[in-house]
């Protein structure tokens, strides 16, 4: 199953992630006098009196390098009889190739969901289950890790399973297959929200050529093979470039020992020493992304921020609070739309990070006739913000949110200890945190006028999410020229209908045919004429559990009877028609039943190991040992074992909320039928998780079945 986590801590936001705005800490300048005015007041009620935050208390980090590089870091705690920690490479999505945005989230996948060398993906989570254990991921635009968790008595095993995915990852073809689809299904979503520009911001503020601008789409995640994600895990994942952080129940001395004898022998070179790619601005351009939902536009406008190290970040988050950050600020107060009954989201952040220059942003929706009008009166109040004072009472209000922002951010162990693991890979003081801290609280009323008298609305760029045509229009009314980004949905569309790759049709001939010759020998394939199978199908939870059995029958090149005896149904087809029965009525095969039938006969394995011998197939090699069959508008990819064997296939469905579904069948157990092999076992997953599966009774080739007894009525 693809997982996935993003702690606060460890976002691109560094310590205070993608939270709503809190609501300010009404803190009183004189609680004392406060209480007293409030007693004296008849019949008022008291006014809450909160007393200051407690400064943030982060654990002491003291590294002890192995021999080979990788540096470790421990943390004892008895309060809880668990074990958490990080492990963290120093790479992510700003070190992708600028054609294949999306590698460096897709390697991590894999070294979470592809399994090992010693176990497949399903094995490994089997694994994790037992122990009471997770293991999420986590991906920064410099950092990409392992975030994990267990109860003390199976830690020693959960080390020795993050080891072998860390150093010994399997990159299975066909989990690739799995992730992209899942992640190009993703991107849609992301697509058709209704924050849907923040996803596209960062091209737009940092430039669609920057390391930190690069727009991941379904065309990028697409191009990205397995020799990509090898080659990827070579470069950046050496033990030189790898941090571990354990915290928890454990004695130091023991776990030290063990993770030196784990991780010791781990000896790869990598790719060199890892230069952090700077962030450079692309000030005051304007971006336009074609949505399908036109009702809502989404949009978001800044400029590029500080580093954390910088003097003026404490400052600066201030500013922006008073700009948009808290439930009191200028623009929540201000900016309203004009539509009846629209409501206006919007929310300001500064987003620094720890070693890049991060954003301001600010991100918005609201109905599609607001935007003009609404785009208008934030650039206004930004101007506003650049002229006129700001007041005190403004700036207490941000400073409080900024300081329960960070707080929150650190609020519990977990968080605690990825904060202190990033302050200390990003090569800051240990006491970085507290420092911070102390200068938002002393942030002034004088610094954050002299930061807002910088501030040039002019210079924001934009990227909005909507009907591109009038998006354009109406930002050419402020005197901007808005570009163009091409959506996922757009690109979705040609993905579907891509022509091979030269060569690639002669490549998925020979896998083929090396399956076929694995398979008994490509002469007997050849001369398949028909086939049987009869099984028993277990369905999962997933699935809404149960049990039936499946009687398939195939005649070349196209004829095919099912039989069910839970539902009672015969369906028979052609491949162009057919028809159904119960017994007492019958009719023609059509609508979803029909499309139903045709993938189950386009899937039925004996006829899919034909290769491109039934007509109207086309087969090409999409990757090393992966082969993609189209047949009219279905596909789906095959992928193949050591030996040659078909070992899987993952194919689209669509589920009844219209969320993509990736299916695959894992083909075990192969016995040998009439010469030649044949799975006896067909495991079913969707999403990565169990659905069904498949325990084939009996198997039949070649044994004389004719067109008339797959037409034949109940």
């Amino acid at each position: 199953m693809m997982r996935g986590i993003w702690l606060a801590v460890l976002l691109p936001a560094g310590l205070w992630g993608q939270a709503a705005p809190l609501p300010p800490l009404e803190l009183p300048k004189n609680p004392a006098a406060a209480k007293k005015a409030a007693a004296a007041a008849p019949g008022a009620a008291k006014a809450p009196v909160y007393p200051p935050l407690r400064p943030v208390q982060l654990p002491k980090l003291a590294p002890v390098q192995l021999p080979n590089g990788l540096k470790l870091y421990l943390v004892e705690d008895h309060e809880l009889p668990m074990v958490h920690g990080y492990l963290i490479v120093r790479t992510g999505s700003a070190f992708d190739p600028a054609d294949k945005a999306g590698l460096a989230r897709l390697t991590l996948d894999l070294l979470r969901n592809g399994g090992t060398g010693k176990a497949t993906p399903e094995q490994c989570d089997a694994q994790l289950d037992r122990l009471g254990a997770v293991v999420d991921t986590t991906l920064t635009p410099t950092t990409s890790g392992l975030v994990f968790s267990v109860p003390r008595a199976g830690a020693g095993e959960l080390l020795q399973l993050l080891q072998t995915m860390l150093v010994e990852p399997a990159f299975r073809a066909e989990k690739l297959e799995v992730a992209k689809v899942l992640r190009r299904g993703a991107l849609q979503q992301q697509a058709n929200s209704r924050s849907a520009a923040v996803h596209y911001f960062p091209a737009a503020v940092y430039g669609p050529d920057s390391p930190y601008g690069r727009l991941e789409t379904g065309a990028s995640v697409e191009r990205v093979r397995r020799s990509d994600i090898t080659a990827f895990y070579g470069r950046y994942y050496f033990p030189a470039n790898t941090a571990l952080a354990v915290a928890g129940d454990f004695d130091p001395a023991a776990m030290r020992a063990s993770v030196e004898k784990l991780f010791g022998g781990w000896s790869a070179a990598g790719g060199g020493a890892i230069e952090i790619p700077r962030a450079e601005a692309a000030a005051g351009k304007a971006y336009v992304v074609q949505a399908r939902n036109v009702l809502r536009v989404s949009f978001v406008l800044g400029q590029l921020g500080t580093e954390l190290r910088n003097e003026d970040t404490a400052a600066w988050e201030v500013l922006v609070n008073v700009l948009g950050g808290t439930r009191h600020s200028r623009l929540l107060a201000n900016v309203r739309s004009p539509v009846p009954g629209d409501s206006v989201e919007i929310l300001a952040q500064a987003e620094p990070r720890y070693d890049h220059r991060g954003t301001i942003n600010i991100s918005v929706s609201c109905a599609a006739a607001a935007f003009p009008k609404v785009l208008d009166t934030i650039l206004s109040e930004i101007q506003v913000l650049h002229n006129a004072p700001v007041t005190e009472e403004e700036v207490r209000v941000a400073k409080d949110a900024a300081l329960a922002r960070l707080a929150e951010g650190a609020d519990t162990k977990s968080k605690r200890l990825a904060v202190a693991l990033s302050v200390a890979t990003a090569g800051y003081p240990d006491d970085f945190t507290a420092h911070y801290q102390a200068a938002l609280a002393a942030v002034t009323h004088s610094d954050v006028e002299k930061l807002a008298k910088t501030l040039d609305p002019a210079r924001f760029t934009i990227a909005a999410v909507g009907e591109a045509e009038d998006l354009r229009r109406q930002l050419a009314a402020t005197g901007r020229t808005a570009a163009s980004l091409d959506p996922p949905a757009a690109e979705e569309k040609l993905l579907e209908t891509a022509a091979p790759e030269a060569g690639a049709l002669e490549r998925g001939r020979r896998l083929m045919v090396r399956a076929q010759d694995a398979s008994g020998g490509s002469d007997k394939v050849a001369v398949l004429q028909d086939a049987t199978r009869v099984a028993d199908i277990d369905i999962g939870a997933l699935g809404g559990g149960g049990q039936q059995t499946v009687t398939e029958m195939w005649v070349a090149p196209s004829d095919y009877r099912q039989e069910s005896n839970t539902t009672r149904f015969v369906i028979y087809t052609n491949g162009k028609g057919g028809w159904l029965t119960d017994g007492l009525r019958s009719g023609p095969l059509t609508g979803a039943i029909y499309e139903q039938v045709h993938a189950e006969l386009f899937r039925f394995y004996p006829r899919l190991l034909l290769g491109d011998k039934v007509l109207g197939r086309l087969v090409y090699a999409v990757d090393e040992n992966l082969v993609e069959i189209r047949d009219g508008g279905r596909r789906l990819r095959m992928a193949f074992d050591n030996a040659g064997l078909p070992s899987e296939i993952v194919y689209n469905l669509t589920s009844t909320t219209g969320l993509p579904i990736v299916a695959e069948e894992v083909f075990e157990d192969f016995r040998d039928v009439g010469g030649i092999k044949l799975p006896f076992r067909i495991r079913i997953l969707h999403n990565g998780q169990a659905a069904a599966v498949v325990k084939v009774k009996e198997q039949k080739v070649n044994s004389g079945l004719k067109v008339e007894d797959l037409t034949k009525h109940p």
